[in-house]
């Protein structure tokens, strides 16, 4: 595999095989050959899952993920760490992290204070962390 360029490959097989284990609270990689099936938990510094797209739909927020899975965004989890990073719970995937696109919609959805989100003419927190 010497001088072949497979990193796009290799991200994407990892990305497509990405899944979340709630029971643990840990992200895995699964993986599998003709006689072999195992996973591989992973540590992280900060959630390995991207929102890459959000929708409003009639049950709430809906994210489009980078393991192509979507799930529903839990409204009272938003947060934003000091590097203006978002962040969100989702109901099957743990924490997501949001991708620039829906960042900006996000933030475009704040109130005057800067601290809640306006959802449907709902107000939700945006938890601060450092």
């Amino acid at each position: 595999m010497r001088d072949k360029y497979i990193t796009g490959k290799v991200l994407s097989l990892f990305e497509s095989n990405l899944f979340y284990e709630k029971e643990t609270n840990h992200y895995y990689v699964e993986y599998w050959s003709d006689s072999r099936w195992d996973k591989c938990y992973l540590e992280c510094l900060i959630t390995p899952m991207l929102g890459l797209s959000v929708e409003s739909i009639p049950d709430g927020l809906k994210l489009e993920l980078n393991n192509h899975k979507t799930d529903l965004i839990d409204l009272h989890s938003f947060r934003i760490d000091a590097e203006e990073r978002c962040f969100a719970f989702t109901l099957n995937h743990g924490e997501v992290q949001l991708a620039d696109t829906p960042r900006f919609w996000l933030l475009n959805q704040l109130d005057e204070t800067g601290t809640q989100l306006i959802l449907n003419k709902q107000l939700f927190p945006l938890n601060i962390s450092s």
